[in-house]
């Protein structure tokens, strides 16, 4: 199971990329955006997203 900061990160990032907004301006209810910034750059780094990220941008194309 993923942890709720894991889930919180994935979910702000989501926003983050449909909204098109700086890191800073991500709702408070996912966090703290440094926090949720740090583990986006950790797993952008290691490679822990990239297919989740795919995943996503591919949904949110299909929408817009």
């Amino acid at each position: 199971m993923a942890s709720k900061t894991g889930w919180n990160c994935g979910l702000s990032c989501q926003w983050r990329t449909r909204a098109g907004a700086p890191w800073r301006d991500v709702p408070e209810r996912y966090g703290p955006w440094d926090r949720i910034y740090d583990l986006f750059r950790r797993w952008q780094r290691d490679g822990t997203g990239s297919g989740s990220w795919k995943i996503c941008r591919l949904r949110l194309t299909r929408r817009a």
